[in-house]
């Protein structure tokens, strides 16, 4: 099938192709795309598929009428990272909001239900 990529130096989505090329899989792209936003109305309107995040394909198929298929490999995990500027380093409301966040995602698949650890 004809794909759509989602080219993004530096990101998820570069691990996934990375991955690609280690298996020694290649595609046939048909339509390239910075963004994901495009995404969803592009698959339901055309027989192309592309290759998404999870979480990302979940809330795609609340916009359109979509299906949801494991891709045919195992892919790598995606780091999620926290980065602020020094000079906020040990503000405190800084600080609590970063903790925050950390303990909201920490060993946790964005794409589950809420409460859902990695690995269960």
């Amino acid at each position: 099938m004809g794909h759509i990529l989602v080219s993004q130096k530096g990101r998820s989505q570069e691990l996934v192709e990375i991955r690609i090329q280690q298996l020694g899989l290649s595609r046939r792209i048909q339509l390239q795309s910075p963004h994901f936003m495009s995404v969803p109305l592009l698959v339901a309107g055309s027989d192309l598929i592309s290759t998404v995040p999870h979480a990302v394909a979940a809330i795609f198929a609340t916009m359109a009428p979509l299906k949801l298929l494991p891709p045919p490999f195992e892919t790598p995990l995606i780091s999620l990272q926290q980065f602020w500027h020094r000079r906020v380093d040990r503000d405190p409301a800084i600080v609590w909001f970063r903790t925050l966040v950390a303990e909201l995602f920490l060993g946790r698949d964005p794409s589950m239900p809420a409460g859902r650890a990695i690995g269960r």
